[in-house]
């Protein structure tokens, strides 16, 4: 067997591992991704209202394109180790990662903006809230 044929079934070992729980998760409940790519925004009768997100989609997206990209990445240095070459020089990875974590900017914003937006939708806001300042 060669080098990168060593290299590749290490990889996809990996990947099969984990996805296994994923598939064994959509085979148990098929609504599971439905749930996992909403977001509850009332409860009404104690169960709770899910409306699909887009950013919850696209950070799904941004994951499996960061899987496959480091994955290849990881076959190709697994690959050199195996053959007993040098590994490239890594001294951009911080930048490259920054740029994969970019990819979840429309998630972390959209988290963000409901922390923010949170405790003026709390129940009795109003009344709990000082009372505000008269002009004179």
């Amino acid at each position: 067997m060669s080098s990168f044929g060593l290299a590749f079934g290490v990889m996809l070992l990996i990947f099969s591992s984990l996805i296994y729980p994923v598939v064994r998760m959509l085979r148990s409940d098929p609504s599971f991704l439905k749930k996992a790519l909403s977001e509850v925004v009332d409860c009404r009768e104690g169960e709770p209202v899910l409306v699909p997100s887009s950013s919850r989609l696209i950070a799904l997206a941004g994951l499996i394109v960061i899987l496959a990209v480091d994955g290849g990445i990881a076959t190709v240095i697994l690959h050199r180790l195996a053959e007993g070459a040098p590994l490239p020089e890594l001294d951009k990875v911080n930048y490259f990662l920054i740029c994969q974590a970019g990819l979840f900017a429309p998630y972390a914003v959209s988290k963000l903006a409901e922390v923010i937006r949170l405790p003026f939708l709390k129940k009795g806001f109003a009344e709990t809230s000082p009372p505000a300042p008269k002009n004179q």
